[in-house]
């Protein structure tokens, strides 16, 4: 079980949604604790940079409030083809969860609701993919529209699958949508997917063969992700997120566990799809401090 531990502060806490600009500030009171430096800004308006990985990754995110009527807070991943994703000032607390290197931001128990959830970062490199990967970051979220509702369909992203699609072209398309790099492809083809794929995963009943050791322990790895470049490329791995674990069985969402002598909680909420999977993230203790 190779997991990659960023080092330095881990960060659980609530960050207040009852505005825009109580979202920008809090997210950025929780990013600087967890080691990420301002680069300017303002109350309402922050742009914020990861620490730099030793394989020398790196990525600046704006978390503002656009100002306005009927808007959401934003927040922009500032490399090639920048996205911004959007998060509803509708007073309900946000949950962020952060290292050094990448942060999740999510509302507690709301798995499906758009504007709920935005996550991103920079990766961990294989010793192997140094040097072939020079530049790289991802994000991902399921809103991109200031109208809650206005959305044909909520995107797939990590809290209810094991993959969502890289973001393509047009702002109403509807899909479910990550974004790494710039790299587009067609809505359902290239997939920003969580990588484990041991043994067979055939369904046999309520079961999945070859995910489970023989003392009934779920598969535990550290997790990776793939996607493809252009339309119909296959999704290869490019990289890993920090203090995550995939784990080969399908749990309730925002629940904790122990392991490795870290305490994780459960970002993804009972994906039963072939395979099962679940994404567990360091987090400091079973509770947020805060806001």
């Amino acid at each position: 079980m190779a997991i990659h531990y960023a080092g330095g502060t881990n960060i659980f806490k609530i960050v207040s949604g009852a505005n825009k600009t109580a979202i920008a500030d809090g997210v950025k009171g929780a990013l600087v604790d967890a080691g990420w430096s301002i680069t300017s800004g303002g109350s309402g308006d922050w742009i914020l940079k990861t620490a730099t990985t030793l394989q020398l990754l790196d990525v600046e995110v704006r978390i503002y409030n656009p100002g306005g009527a009927n808007t959401c807070a934003r927040v922009a991943f500032d490399y090639p083809g920048r996205k911004e994703w959007f998060l509803f000032a509708d007073g309900t607390d946000f949950w962020v969860i952060a290292n050094r290197y990448q942060f999740f931001i999510l509302q507690n128990g709301v798995f499906s609701t758009e504007g709920t959830f935005v996550a991103g970062g920079v990766p961990y490199l294989d010793p192997f993919l140094e040097g072939i990967i020079k530049t790289e970051a991802w994000s991902m979220g399921n809103c991109f529209s200031d109208a809650r509702g206005g959305l044909t369909s909520v995107p797939a992203t990590w809290r209810t699958s094991d993959s969502c699609v890289i973001q393509v072209g047009a702002e109403d398309n509807s899909s479910g949508r990550a974004h790494v790099n710039g790299n587009i492809g067609t809505a359902g083809v290239n997939a920003l997917r969580l990588m484990l794929k041991i043994g067979k995963t055939q369904p046999l009943g309520t079961d999945v063969a070859g995910t489970r050791w023989i003392n009934d322990e779920d598969i535990k790895e550290g997790s990776r992700f793939a996607f493809g470049i252009i339309n119909e490329d296959k999704p290869r791995i490019r990289g890993g997120l920090w203090d995550a674990v995939t784990v080969m069985g399908s749990y309730p969402g925002d629940t904790f566990t122990t392991f490795d002598s870290h305490t994780w909680m459960n970002v993804c909420h009972n994906y039963a799809g072939i395979g099962k999977a679940s994404l567990w993230v360091v987090v400091p203790a079973t509770s947020p401090t805060g806001p």
